[in-house]
């Protein structure tokens, strides 16, 4: 009786050993969902910005070519794409995510972790509704996926690793669909531009004369220029930022019991419930 006691208690132990999400993993998927977050969100800040300086710009270049000038706050019928504002959206609420489990993670709420994956996961359903994504994933991945259930669900990192594990079935299908939809964003976006650069050519032709503030305006485009094309790049690259942060989520859902840290719990639980029953005797 003393022995399948013990050996229960054993059991619930070796249940209870799921390890803590390390330090390392921790501090990359901070910084993978940050760049997730630019990533997602470059399209509507270049829109946005394109919307609001073309239309600065062609009020400019309306009164440097004798028309009179409105100095009303500028408002465009134009309006940033659905697919932006979405792709925006998920990354506010990845970002959300990402910070509820560090916190769990440290101790925190599981219930605020679990709460932030279902609206990370609602947002993404709206770039994911139209999308059929291939359920297959690959054998080593799957079969890491499920070492997470060798443990007590009751654990609280087992409820932080399950929670991350429904999430990164949401992470595989943003990327399949960011995979699909990045090119047409991009395309999207050079429309905006070019509407932008238009705007800034006929500035620069009207400032010609002028050659301080001529440099001075050309210097200004070209630095925005090159911003555009850095967030064009980061938008090309959110696939893969996406594809790296649930490569992490694999790495912290099936991170291994450490076997000397068991060993130790087992003999710490062993040596107080022995002293118990010697006790009762």
């Amino acid at each position: 009786m003393k022995l399948k006691f013990l050996l229960v208690v054993a059991c619930i132990t070796l249940a209870a050993c799921t390890p803590p999400i390390g330090e390392g993993n921790l501090t990359d998927l901070g910084k993978q969902t940050d760049a997730v977050s630019v990533a997602l969100s470059s399209p509507l800040r270049v829109q946005q910005k394109m919307i609001s300086e073309t239309a600065k710009y062609n009020q400019l270049c309306g009164y440097l070519s004798g028309k009179t000038p409105e100095l009303l706050p500028l408002k465009s019928r134009i309006k940033p794409t659905q697919t932006a504002r979405e792709m925006n959206q998920v990354a506010g609420a990845i970002g959300a995510y990402a910070a509820a489990l560090k916190e769990a993670a440290a101790g925190g709420s599981v219930a605020i972790l679990a709460s932030s994956a279902d609206s990370f996961k609602a947002e993404a359903s709206g770039l994911l509704e139209e999308f059929e994504a291939d359920p297959s994933v690959s054998p080593a991945v799957e079969a890491g996926i499920n070492v997470i259930l060798r443990v007590g669900e009751a654990n609280r990192m087992a409820r932080v690793r399950a929670i991350m594990d429904d999430v990164y079935l949401t992470l595989v299908q943003l990327e399949r669909r960011l995979v699909s939809d990045a090119p047409s964003v991009v395309n999207e976006n050079r429309s905006f531009v070019f509407a932008w650069e238009r705007s800034t050519k006929c500035v620069l032709n009207r400032v010609r004369s002028d050659r301080d503030v001529a440099i001075q305006y050309f210097d200004k485009f070209q630095k925005d220029r090159a911003e555009i094309e850095r967030d064009t790049a980061l938008t090309q690259k959110a696939p893969a930022a996406v594809r790296t942060l649930f490569e992490i989520h694999i790495l912290i859902i099936t991170e291994p019991v450490d076997p000397e840290l068991t060993l130790k719990t087992l003999q710490n639980m062993y040596d107080e419930i022995e002293a118990v029953l010697e006790v009762g005797n």
